[in-house]
C-alpha cells in the first residue's frame, strides 16, 4: 500500500489552517488520476520546472484546509476508504469539491446530519459551499432538535445572522417561547465576554439587535413577562407598553400609538409525550361522487407535525381502490435528501391485526417541493365496508384515521 508512505512520493504538501502546518507526501500519478485538478496544478508545475531546469520543486502549502481532513482525503483516493468522512462530512465536502473527487463529493453529500459534530457550523459551510440540500438538511435536524441544540455551547458560537435566521424560524420545537428568550440571552452575555464588555442590559440589547425582535414575547406568559422580560431591562419603554396592551387590552384600540413590534404566530407545537408521533384525519365528504368523478382523483389532508417535519395525508383514486400517501412538506425552494423513517398505519373500526393497512420507508429524495413517502393502498370494497367504520353511508362520508409516526435520521 503506498498511502502514508515515501517510497516513491514525489509530491510535498504542507497543510494546516493554522501557523503550525503538517507534512504530507504523496504520488503525483495517484493523484491525477483521481482529480482533474491536481492533474492541471502537476502539469503547470512540471512545465515551470522544464524552464527552470534540475531546481527542485516547493512544497505545495494548504492553507484553507486542516491537516487531518487532507490526509483523510488522500486516504480515500489511494484505498476508497470510506473511513474517510467519519469525522466531519462538511470540512471534507469542502476538500472534495476543491480538488473535484466526484466520488467523494457523493459520498459527503450523504453523510448523516445526526453524526455533524457542529450542525450550525455545518449549516454556515453548506450554504457558502452553494449545497443547498444539505443546508436544508441542516435547517431541518436544528428545528427538530431546537430545545436541545440552543443550550448547547455550540449556539453560542453563531453569527449574528445566523441567529436571526433560526430565532425566526417558524418549525423550531422548544418547550415555549421562554426557552427561545433564554438562548438570546445566552448568546448575547457570550459576545459581551468576548468583546470584553460588562453582561448590562444595555450592552445585551446592542450585541442581539434585530435578533430581539425574532423573540415572540406574544406567546410568552403575563405572570414569566412580569417576573423575568421586565426586570431584565432590555425591552424599551415602547416595546413593553406594546405588549402590555397586547396582554391587557385584546382589541388593541391604540394600536396606533404603540405598536407591537413582535410576532405573535405560535411556533410548531412541542409535545412532551412522544413529538416523533401525530394522528391525522382525511375527511372525504360526497364521497361516492368522488369514486365515480373522473375530473377529480386527489384529496389531501390538513398538515400536521411529527418529530419537526411537517405531513400530510393524501388521497388518490383509481379504478377500483383508492390509495393513501403521506407527503412531507419541504420549504419552497429547496430540494430534500433522505433523513427521516416513517411509519403510516391506517386503522379500521375493529383495530387489530387484520384491520390495520402500513407501510414504512425513507423520505425519497426528490427535485420537487413535496417529497411523497410511503403509501397504504385500500379497495373500495374495504373502504365503504361497515365493518371497518370508515364510511358512513347516511352522510356520504368517509373518514380515514392515519398514525404517522417518524424514526431518527435515515440514510440510503
Amino acid at each position: 500500500m503506498l498511502f502514508n508512505t515515501l517510497h516513491g512520493a514525489d509530491v510535498h504538501f504542507l497543510v494546516g489552517k493554522g501557523g503550525q502546518k503538517t507534512s504530507l507526501m504523496a504520488h503525483k500519478t495517484i493523484l491525477m488520476r483521481a482529480s482533474e485538478v491536481f492533474e492541471a496544478m502537476f502539469k503547470h508545475e512540471e512545465q515551470n520546472e522544464t524552464k527552470a531546469g534540475d531546481s527542485p520543486s516547493n512544497p505545495i502549502v494548504v492553507i484553507d484546509i486542516e491537516a487531518i481532513t487532507f490526509k483523510a482525503m488522500l486516504r480515500y483516493i489511494y484505498t476508497n476508504d470510506l473511513s474517510a468522512i467519519d469525522g466531519d462530512g462538511i470540512d471534507m465536502l469542502y476538500a472534495a469539491k476543491k480538488y473535484h473527487i466526484s466520488g467523494l463529493i457523493d459520498l459527503c453529500r450523504n453523510f448523516p446530519i445526526l453524526k455533524l459534530p457542529n450542525v450550525f457550523y455545518a449549516f454556515r459551510q453548506a450554504s457558502f459551499l452553494e449545497e443547498t440540500e444539505i443546508a436544508f438538511r441542516c435547517l431541518a435536524y436544528i428545528d427538530r432538535n431546537a430545545d436541545t441544540l440552543i443550550r448547547s455551547d455550540e449556539f453560542l458560537q453563531i453569527d449574528h445572522n445566523l441567529l436571526c435566521e433560526i430565532l425566526s424560524r417558524d418549525q423550531l420545537t422548544v418547550k415555549g417561547e421562554i426557552a427561545i428568550w433564554d438562548a438570546a440571552i445566552r448568546w448575547a452575555d457570550e459576545q459581551c465576554r468576548e468583546n470584553g464588555i460588562e453582561c448590562l442590559a444595555a450592552n445585551r440589547r446592542v450585541v442581539l439587535g434585530s435578533a430581539l425582535l425574532k423573540v415572540r414575547f406574544p406567546l410568552i406568559s403575563q405572570e414569566v413577562l412580569w417576573s423575568k422580560i421586565v426586570p431584565s431591562a432590555i425591552l424599551s419603554h415602547e416595546q413593553l407598553l406594546g405588549l402590555l396592551i397586547f396582554h391587557f387590552h385584546p382589541e388593541r384600540r391604540v394600536l396606533n400609538m404603540f405598536p407591537l413590534q413582535f410576532l405573535c404566530q405560535e411556533r410548531v407545537p412541542f409535545d412532551e409525550s412522544d413529538g416523533s408521533k401525530a394522528k391525522i384525519s382525511l375527511k372525504l365528504e360526497n364521497f361516492s361522487e368522488f369514486a365515480q368523478d373522473e375530473r377529480e382523483n386527489q384529496r389531501t389532508s390538513d398538515f400536521v407535525y411529527a418529530d419537526g417535519f411537517s405531513f400530510k395525508l393524501v388521497a388518490t383514486k383509481c379504478a377500483t381502490a383508492m390509495g393513501m400517501h403521506l407527503e412531507y412538506c419541504a420549504e419552497k425552494g429547496f430540494d430534500f435528501r433522505c433523513n427521516c423513517l416513517a411509519t403510516i398505519r391506517i386503522a379500521s373500526k375493529n383495530d387489530g391485526p387484520d384491520g390495520v393497512e402500513h407501510a414504512s420507508g425513507p423520505v425519497y429524495h426528490g427535485r420537487v417541493d413535496q417529497t411523497v413517502l410511503p403509501s397504504v393502498k385500500i379497495s373500495f370494497e374495504e373502504l365503504m365496508a361497515d365493518a371497518n367504520g370508515w364510511y358512513n353511508e347516511e352522510e356520504n362520508v368517509l373518514t380515514v384515521k392515519a398514525d404517522v409516526t417518524v424514526e431518527g435520521e435515515y440514510q440510503v
